[in-house]
């Protein structure tokens, strides 16, 4: 936060590094919550976490339009 008071310039940079803080945060606590270690990701294997991304991808996105609708 220091360093992005005196160098401005670099706004668009201090804005993508405080969007990957943000998300590897949101990652680090989910893990966390779900007792899920690396380990275990790679016991269980690809396929079930692919899925599992395309259907929270799918239920927000489903989601969302809902929301835009009645909205």
């Amino acid at each position: 936060m220091t360093i992005s008071s005196y160098f401005l310039q670099f706004g668009e940079l201090y804005r993508w590094l405080e969007l990957a803080a943000k998300r590897g945060l949101t990652l680090t606590l989910f893990l966390i919550g779900a007792s899920l270690t690396l380990e275990t990701m790679r016991a269980v294997g690809v396929k079930p976490m692919v899925l599992g991304i395309l259907l929270w991808v799918l239920i927000s996105t489903m989601s969302l339009v809902a929301i835009l609708w009645v909205g």
